[in-house]
């Protein structure tokens, strides 16, 4: 049942500072039953709100929050190195692109956990890139996990987080996987075979095999990696 448009929230709540990290909320209904924790909020949490704010007003979605977690930068050239900091769980040489410390994953993955335990209602996680990577891994916290949306991984960085995914996916029967890539992300990938689309359709291939149509996978037309941000951001709340 659609929500009635005089109930329906515009606004997110404001930001709040913890750390390195931040936190807001994003809630178009009055009480929700789910909630997605939306990774990299920096990058990707506006257009996050937006894809739900639509479709909490068309009807298609009527009891669903966000809890919007980024990084406390105030520009591009002071988030671009948290990122690379926060979001590896593991030593990486990320010199090429221009990332020179990793493997603070802990860090942020307990802030998480923290969210966890008090967030009754969260079933689901959304991240981009290496916050995907990210989730690739995290997704495990959430006990209540219906819902996973990975928008153009850095799936080059450790082949051991697709073995994460898959066993996450064998221990929740009944949890969905939406997962794009840019198609025009063809250019060879750092440290392992292929390219940001190949690997994106041969993680694909696997998991289709046990996940049937719990996947959707979407390779976005005319989008490089950063237009995935945006045109690949509605289809993956179609999923929820």
């Amino acid at each position: 049942m659609a929500a009635a448009p005089e109930t329906i929230r515009l606004k997110p709540s404001e930001l709040v500072v913890h750390g390195p990290f931040t936190l807001r909320r994003y809630s178009p209904v009055p009480d929700p039953k789910r909630t997605i924790l939306v990774l990299d909020d920096n990058l990707i949490g506006d257009a996050a709100i937006a894809a739900l704010r639509a479709r909490t007003v068309d009807g298609t979605l009527d009891d669903v929050a966000l809890l919007l977690v980024g990084f406390d930068a105030e520009d591009y050239a002071t988030l671009h190195p948290m990122r690379g900091e926060y979001l590896t769980f593991g030593e990486y040489d990320l010199g090429f692109a221009a990332l020179p410390k990793t493997g603070g994953a802990e860090q942020l993955a307990e802030f998480l956990k923290g969210l966890v335990r008090a967030e009754s209602t969260l079933v689901g996680v959304i991240g981009y890139s290496l916050s995907a990577a990210f989730a690739m891994r995290f997704a495990g916290e959430l006990e209540r996990l219906e819902y996973i949306g990975l928008l153009s991984a850095s799936l080059w960085l450790d082949a051991a987080l697709e073995n994460e995914l898959a066993a996450t996916f064998e221990t929740r029967p009944d949890a969905r996987l939406h997962l794009s890539v840019g198609g025009l992300e063809t250019d060879p990938a750092p440290f392992r075979p292929g390219s940001m689309v190949s690997l994106a359709e041969d993680l694909a291939a696997r998991l289709a095999r046990s996940m049937e149509d719990r996947l959707d996978f979407h390779r976005v037309p005319e989008s490089e990696h950063f237009g995935v941000l945006t045109a690949g951001m509605d289809r993956a709340f179609s999923w929820i």
